[in-house]
């Protein structure tokens, strides 16, 4: 199980990931193998994953397919995510990468934030890509220009804030652990 191997990083070769990739989402099995339908299969599978990236402070990606309704669209949405729509229900952040037919002939893709808890939904920007490499040209993009930046605020300041949500968690069982009560309310300050 993916917990206990990153666990076993961390305690054998002292590897901490700064994020856990998971390629492909729709083929994980859930925790609770006993879920029946597809909707809720994503959204455990989902909810498990959500869960591993608050337990070890680290931010989980994966991608998903398009129905193929969405095929040859200019724009996706959250219903437009294939599997379940459980995915997208319980995902923080869904960023929808396309190649609209407005695109054709040009070497770019679309980003769109669908969904984000951090920021407005509806927001996009163009990246270039090399297509015989297969790669995105990050390096071409002025983040000034557009919106990339502020994305990419938004995604460290998430990372901070777990990171100081743990650290606090790990004071306040420090605190627990010496037999320090630490006042519900405000937790600089001990009683």
């Amino acid at each position: 199980d993916l917990d206990n191997y990153i666990i076993e990083l961390k305690t054998k070769k002292q590897f901490k990931p700064d994020a856990i990739i998971v390629d492909y989402l729709g083929i994980m099995r859930p925790i609770n193998i006993d879920t029946k339908g597809s909707y809720e299969r994503g959204k455990e599978v989902c909810e498990n994953l959500r869960w591993l990236s608050f337990k070890h402070n680290c931010p989980v990606i994966s991608g998903s397919q398009a129905r193929r309704s969405a095929y040859g669209e200019e724009r996706v949405g959250m219903d437009d995510v294939a599997d379940s729509l459980g995915i997208s229900m319980t995902a923080d952040l869904i960023i929808g990468i396309t190649n609209p037919p407005s695109f054709q002939g040009l070497s770019q893709l679309r980003f769109e934030i669908i969904k984000s808890r951090l920021s407005e939904k509806g927001e996009s920007f163009i990246i270039p890509i090399d297509r015989d490499k297969l790669k995105l040209l990050v390096d071409e993009c002025n983040p000034k220009n557009d919106d990339t930046q502020i994305h990419l605020d938004a995604l460290k300041n998430l990372q901070e804030r777990k990171r100081k949500l743990k650290d606090s968690e790990e004071d306040s069982k420090e605190e627990k652990d010496k037999g320090i009560e630490v006042d519900s309310e405000d937790d600089d300050t001990a009683s």
